[in-house]
């Protein structure tokens, strides 16, 4: 039995392979999104620590960090990028005792639970191209 060479049957087959798309994580999969800031106020005063998540049916969640005077810039793909461009429920929770430096301990103010959910928040954005979004999250400690 005689065995052939086929040089050019694995120069195909190379050729077809290197022809191919490659990449994890490219950034052809993400969403358009918008730039979201914003404040979040507890009872009218600014809540000092937590995350702000606004939550889309499709694709990858925004969060941002509250700062100390109750600002928040959110992120979705990168630093400040905003968040995903259409309609979205928003959650507010507080940051675990782990989460929080030595000062901020002293700060720690529990998010009332419905706010934690997207279900029962009430919260939500509308993420508009062309432009910064803003939201003002006025949540309250009293029992709706």
């Amino acid at each position: 039995m005689k065995i052939r060479d086929r040089p050019f049957g694995g120069c195909l087959i190379v050729a077809v392979l290197a022809s191919l798309p490659v990449g994890c994580g490219s950034s052809s999969h993400e969403l358009d999104t918008a730039p979201v800031s914003g404040h979040v106020t507890l009872d009218g005063k600014p809540l000092p620590q937590g995350i702000v998540y606004v939550i889309p049916s499709k694709g990858r969640m925004a969060k941002g960090l509250i700062q100390a005077d109750g600002s928040f810039e959110l992120s979705t793909y990168g630093d400040g990028d905003g968040a995903q461009l259409g309609t979205h429920p928003v959650t507010v929770a507080a940051l675990s005792a782990d989460e929080l430096d030595a000062s901020q301990k002293k700060l720690r103010v529990p998010v009332p639970k419905r706010y934690t959910q997207a279900r029962s928040s009430g919260l939500s954005v509308d993420v508009q191209a062309g432009g910064n979004n803003s939201m003002e999250l006025e949540l309250s400690s009293k029992e709706e």
